[in-house]
């Protein structure tokens, strides 16, 4: 059961080129490694979150709402869809 849910709040973040996995932790926000986002921070480009689920793939265009530096190497950043 637990598998499942894992499955459904896993998704691939992808901004100029790179590409990190993240994971929903709330019905509108996702978190993921701060250098899967990085271009996003320093040149805006764009950020695409794509969900992969077995009946429906779905991309959705996200933006940074949070970046703490701090909290390790590379730092941990947060997207929310926009």
């Amino acid at each position: 059961m637990i598998d499942v849910q894992i499955k459904l709040a896993t998704c691939e973040v992808n901004c100029d080129g790179n590409t990190g996995t993240g994971w929903l932790v709330t019905p509108s926000r996702v978190i993921t490694a701060r250098h899967c986002v990085y271009e996003a921070i320093s040149t805006q480009a764009q950020i695409s979150v794509h969900f992969d689920h077995e009946s429906a793939s779905n991309e959705i265009i996200a933006s940074v709402i949070a970046d703490d530096e701090s909290l390790g190497n590379p730092p941990i950043k947060r997207v929310t869809f926009e």
